[in-house]
């Protein structure tokens, strides 16, 4: 399976975990079961090697891409560099602020550092400031894995 099968074909997608919305306390994160053989899973790095100033990478499906009917299955990628780490005004966890584009559509997408490995996951950006985005970091991605019993690859922590 290719990636123009994929979307052209669309996928069975069970919800398997939700989180709740941010800024309630809880976790804005989704776990979804996704039936298609063919995709390659991407490696799982950690938050904790970045600091401001680290490069930042998000890929996502941001509404505002839509300039014609297939605007939508079009993938945009940012970048940018980590702004500040702050706490969760709700709940125990950081979120990371960085300066990449992130729009609505792009939420539950990943965030890579520079070796290609998932740092973050897309949360909300800023409608008044443009690059105040934020992504929470993937060892609450990791959580939830963990809860489902659900193998992901990892990079090597160093």
């Amino acid at each position: 399976g290719t990636y123009e099968e994929f979307i052209n074909e669309g996928f069975h997608a069970e919800l398997k975990k939700v989180g709740e919305p941010y800024p309630n306390v809880g976790k804005d994160i989704a776990i979804l079961k996704i039936d298609k053989e063919g995709f390659k899973g991407l490696k799982l790095g950690t938050s904790k090697t970045l600091k401001p100033g680290s490069k930042i990478y998000v890929l996502g499906y941001p509404a505002v891409a839509d300039l014609n009917d297939s605007g939508l299955t079009q993938p945009t990628f940012t970048s940018g560099i980590v702004s500040a780490f702050k706490k969760a005004s709700q709940g125990d966890y950081q979120v990371i602020q960085i300066d990449a584009g992130v729009s609505g559509g792009n939420s539950g997408g990943p965030a890579f550092n520079d070796k290609g490995e998932i740092v973050g996951i897309a949360t909300f950006g800023s409608n008044q400031k443009e690059g105040y985005n934020w992504i929470l970091p993937i060892e609450l991605g990791k959580e939830f894995l963990d809860e489902l019993n659900v193998k992901y690859t990892t990079a090597e922590e160093k």
